[in-house]
């Protein structure tokens, strides 16, 4: 090359334009890092990517801080966001809807229980509450006992499948 010519060889060049591209990739990490900072809606795992990213680059020691200090922060808020989201979620649930869910407890069968019009009433799975209940590991015995003995009927209906509850909790299909 010509640059060999004049004296600079070509393995300096290499070198320069690798120090170059780290500077403007350090330089651009920087610029991300203030961002993530000062966004208030910035997520926990942006922020501890770009912290992983800006280990061992020579960032002011201030910035890398409060970066950190937030993605505790911002941890936070997202657990009680989330703890919320799903208070609504399971709140805005039926009696059915609650009966096959993962977030079935005790307390949450009893609300839901003194707050159903109708027990027998079929959910969109032609099912009724005491159906999607046979069908949940989670439900206790006397959550079964207290949904039959509040509505009988339901022990004998069917679903589309043409199974009655106890199908379910025979482990049949």
């Amino acid at each position: 090359s010509e640059a060999v010519g004049v004296g600079i060889d070509e393995e300096l060049l290499t070198r320069a334009h690798a120090k170059l591209t780290e500077l403007q990739e350090t330089d651009e990490l920087k610029k991300e890092l203030q961002r993530l900072v000062s966004k208030p809606d910035s997520r926990s795992h942006q922020l501890t990517s770009a912290l992983g990213k800006a280990e061992g680059k020579g960032f002011p020691a201030e910035l890398l801080e409060r970066a950190a200090g937030l993605v505790e922060i911002k941890k936070e808020q997202e657990a009680v966001r989330a703890a919320k989201e799903k208070a609504e979620r399971i709140a805005n649930m039926t009696l059915s809807e609650l009966a096959r869910s993962s977030d079935l407890t005790q307390e949450r069968f009893d609300e839901k229980l003194e707050k159903a019009a109708d027990l027998a009433q079929l959910d969109e799975t032609g099912r009724t509450a005491l159906h999607s209940l046979c069908q949940n590991s989670l439900a206790t015995e006397d959550m079964l006992l207290t949904l039959a003995s509040a509505e009988p009927k339901s022990l004998a209906m069917r679903d589309s499948a043409g199974n009655a509850p106890l199908v379910y909790l025979m482990g049949g299909q």
